[in-house]
């Protein structure tokens, strides 16, 4: 029976606790006094060591609730067996050490309920005991896995009232959830391969999901978790097995997971909502569709004039250039108010800036005036090939769920490499200044390609954002866009046919306060992304093969190519 059809039955609430002695009176005082309305408190003593159940037996005195002491089962086993006791109702699960704070928080969880009749699953915001927020929902079917860091929304932030609004997520906290009846039966109840404790919550969201449930978090319903940190050696071990099993079961590496897996196998359900083909895909079908070059300038007119007479070579029909002027002063504007006087064969737009406002919002100006589905983003100190845009759209135009795709960075007056396929993770590969002799000649699924030649699709910023204005006046805010795109499940591109020329260093103040700058923006990186964030995208690509095709000569080739093409073409 559905607490949302039903309002004059209890709501039925299955309260799961192991060695929760030190908080239990406040967790069942606050569950009954908050919730505004009769419940039926149905309560699990899963073999407490710690005197609990004898807590539990005086608080039932009082309170009237159902009490059942076993020995130790595990959590997925003993709500199962509370499952089976609701007889078909719909279940609100909590573990013992948590303090609801909401005050009626049944009637808002009933509207809820009514509100999103699909939610096989509705959480709440779980708060720390510093007053921060472990969480408002998770996200984990995604590249930067299962970690509290990355899939919990709002990790660790102040907890205020900037979350209002229902909202659909990968999966919820066990702490305190509403499961519905439905779910419940149709999934069969929750894994109890997840003994004794731990990622059965999630495992439980992502089962609703495949059944085509939907699962949602209400940031208006508060409690407290009186969780402790960091986890022992055991509680890693557990992890460690629970991950095993998870890999077995979902087919990927929850640590170090790779979108490719999971729409391989979970494409058609509503696991992969949130990086399917509707909302990543490119919808231009279009054999040559326009593109439009988004180019920022600034007191570099030399290398400008160089730049835009090889982009004048681009043999490509159908782009324009959007060209914005950051305040210069060494006569850039008088130039490009006659460039297209003088002969440059594509569309120009241009915007004059009085004063230089940093890249990433001269960027993001662009971006908005930008109308093709596809847009590169380009220095004022590079040199292309006339097939630059033809090789970069046929890039796209294979690997559908690409949002970005780049090219080889040579140094502008030799063929030594600046940058090619970049890894943030581990010791980074020693290709600054060496030759380029080949050893990069690949096409392979990366995690960043250096932003001074750049192709996206219009769905790569209308999912992920424009870029972060906080890496003002410029650096790092390539790799963190491509996070970003990374993030939300579009692959990065790199093709090591695409040969880019780019004068080193040309926009890098190299003074003190322009070097601060330089350390201040990678912290910002690491900062907003976490130190690890590399390491979990570069291991979930190498675990499922990143090279798509092979080039180089037979002394590099260390690696077989993975069929990441035909996966892409049978995906639905």
């Amino acid at each position: 029976m559905s607490l949302a059809d039903d309002s004059k039955t209890p709501l039925f609430v299955a309260l799961v606790v192991h060695n929760h002695g030190h908080c239990l009176k406040q967790c069942i005082e606050t569950l009954f006094l908050m919730a505004g309305e009769e419940i039926d408190l149905y309560v699990w003593d899963d073999g407490s060591t710690d005197g609990g159940a004898d807590i539990l037996k005086e608080l039932q005195v009082y309170y009237g609730f159902q009490l059942f002491c076993e020995k130790r089962q595990g959590v997925a086993v003993a709500l199962n067996r509370l499952f089976e006791l609701a007889n078909g109702r719909d279940v609100v699960r909590m573990h013992g050490d948590v303090v609801v704070l909401t005050p009626k928080w049944a009637q808002r969880l009933r509207a809820t309920a009514a509100a999103f009749p699909g939610a096989g699953v509705i959480g709440v915001k779980t708060i720390l005991p510093n007053g921060r927020i472990q969480s408002c929902g998770r996200m984990i079917a995604r590249p930067l896995g299962i970690r509290d860091a990355h899939s919990n929304l709002f990790w660790n932030e102040q907890n205020r009232p900037f979350a209002d609004k229902v909202v659909a997520v990968d999966s919820v906290a066990g702490t305190f959830a509403f499961y519905r009846a439905e779910a419940i039966r149709q999934t069969g109840g929750v894994d109890v391969k997840y003994t004794p404790a731990g990622m059965e919550d999630d495992d439980f969201c992502l089962m609703a999901r495949a059944k085509n449930f939907d699962v949602v978090s209400d940031p208006l319903i508060e409690v407290a978790h009186a969780v402790s940190y960091p986890p022992s050696e055991k509680h890693k071990a557990l992890l460690r097995r629970h991950y095993q099993h998870w890999e077995r079961k979902w087919g990927w590496n929850p640590e170090f997971p790779d979108a490719h897996d999971i729409r391989k196998l979970w494409g058609n359900t509503k696991i992969a909502w949130q990086i399917g083909r509707e909302r990543l895909v490119s919808k231009s079908n279009d054999t040559k569709p326009p593109v439009d070059w988004l180019l920022v300038t600034w007191n570099n007119l030399a290398k400008l004039k160089n730049c835009l007479q090889s982009l004048a070579g681009t043999d490509y029909p159908n782009a324009r250039l959007l060209v914005l002027d950051n305040g210069s002063t060494d006569g850039t504007g008088e130039y490009l108010a006659n460039l297209a006087a003088s002969g440059f064969p594509f569309p120009v737009q241009i915007e004059s800036l009085p004063v230089n406002i940093g890249l990433p919002p001269a960027l993001n100006i662009l971006l908005a005036r930008s109308t093709a589905p596809f847009l590169a983003r380009l220095d004022d100190d590079i040199e292309v090939a006339p097939d630059w845009i033809a090789l970069m759209l046929e890039d796209l135009r294979r690997f559908p769920f690409a949002g970005c795709v780049g090219g080889k960075i040579l140094e502008s007056s030799s063929d030594k490499i600046q940058l090619a396929d970049c890894r943030f993770w581990e010791a980074p590969q020693d290709m600054y200044g060496t030759p380029d002799t080949g050893q990069f000649d690949y096409l392979a699924v990366t995690n960043h390609v250096r932003g001074c030649c750049n192709l996206y699709t219009r769905e790569a910023f209308r999912v992920a954002g424009s870029f972060d204005i906080r890496y003002n006046p410029s650096q790092f805010d390539d790799p963190d866009h491509q996070v970003a795109l990374r993030a939300a499940g579009f692959d990065v591109i790199y093709d090591g046919r695409i040969t880019v020329r780019h004068h080193m260093n040309t926009g890098v103040d190299s003074s003190p306060k322009g070097y601060a700058n330089f350390l201040a923006n990678r912290h910002k990186l690491f900062g907003k992304w976490n130190e690890d964030v590399f390491e979990i995208l570069d291991r979930g690509l190498d675990i499922s093969g990143r090279l798509v095709e092979d080039w180089r000569p037979e002394q590099w080739r260390v690696a077989k190519p993975m069929n990441l093409a035909q996966t892409v073409e049978q995906m639905p």
